[in-house]
């Protein structure tokens, strides 16, 4: 079925700061390409039989899933000439850092639960053993294993990534799992309540690593600006104007100075390696700033030092 409606016409009836802020991620979007926006207001799916009002929630579900994560040339549609107003030609060598979270990979029993996994990782990591250390080698070929078991369940979705210089001083904190969350506006790892935790690592590898796994004929396309096509329908996602390079993250923690917003870019996928594997942690606390409206509204402001006009504040009539 095709339907050209897109979440952000219903702006006008949103109510919610979480709705509206969705909504306004398509309304604010000038990267993509009127190509890529064909291709995507007519994108085929099945609509959901008995909640209409989902129709294009699950559209968006439906186009993530079947042109992002798993398209069926390989490539997502981020890194096809469609999308060439995001595409970023040529990046300089520059260190990369992502935040995966790696707890849809662990076993409840066996040799790959949790505290296997960690065991191994601070083991296979601990500079106080020697390399030929017959327990470092025995936890780091554990840790070998779990990354191909990892590698071979992973799809080719957009890499999600900041460059490691301007996260630097948060990477090194003893908190840096909060930190980098905060910074990297991960609120899908918001544990209200310390009611739960996820396991996170952090994963760093080189603007060259990137190219060297992408073919070379296709290495212009290795790289883009996020859009609000390239992943989930996400509320903490936020689209940069044109005037910048890069998209700029939703820091979780208010930044009225506007002193650090850090640059995000999309990669291509690249197996993960072990020495990829730089710190993991569990994150099991709650947002800062818990209100949604509020942080966009002042991520707003910020991204107005580039240009006066970008985008729209939250009414007044919208609610937490």
């Amino acid at each position: 079925m095709q339907n050209s409606r897109r979440p952000g016409d219903g702006h006008r009836f949103a109510r919610t700061a979480a709705a509206r802020a969705v909504c306004d991620n398509f309304r604010f979007e000038e990267r993509v390409t009127d190509d890529r926006w064909a291709a995507y207001d007519t994108h085929d799916f099945e609509p959901p039989p008995t909640r209409p009002r989902r129709t294009m929630a699950v559209k968006h579900a439906d186009y993530v899933a079947n042109r992002l994560n798993a398209p069926p040339d390989g490539v997502p549609a981020t890194f096809t000439a469609d999308n060439a107003d995001a595409l970023i030609a040529t990046l300089a060598p520059r260190d990369i850092i992502r935040v995966e979270c790696i707890d849809w990979l662990f076993d409840r029993v066996g040799r790959f639960t949790k505290p296997n996994v960690l065991n191994a990782f601070r083991m296979a990591k601990n500079r106080g053993r020697a390399p030929t250390d017959p327990v470092r080698l025995t936890q780091n070929r554990l840790l070998e294993a779990f990354v191909e078991r990892w590698n071979r369940r992973r799809d080719n979705r957009p890499g999600f990534a900041a460059f490691r210089d301007e996260v630097k001083d948060d990477l090194e904190d003893r908190n840096w799992f909060l930190r980098l969350r905060d910074r990297l506006g991960l609120g899908h790892f918001h544990v209200p309540n310390h009611a739960k935790e996820y396991t996170v690592v952090a994963m760093a590898y080189t603007v060259a690593e990137v190219l060297e796994a992408t073919p070379r004929a296709e290495r212009q396309r290795a790289f883009a600006v996020p859009t609000v096509l390239d992943g989930p329908l996400n509320p903490f996602y936020v689209p940069a104007p044109t005037e910048l390079p890069y998209g700029r993250t939703l820091d979780l923690r208010e930044d009225a100075a506007c002193n650090r917003l850090v640059a995000e870019i999309l990669h291509r996928r690249i197996d993960y390696s072990v020495a990829h594997m730089e710190k993991m942690a569990s994150i099991a606390a709650p947002m800062p700033e818990p209100s949604l409206k509020r942080l966009r509204n002042a991520h707003l402001r910020c991204l107005r030092e580039y240009r006066s006009d970008f985008g729209e504040p939250m009414p007044d009539h919208v609610r937490d």
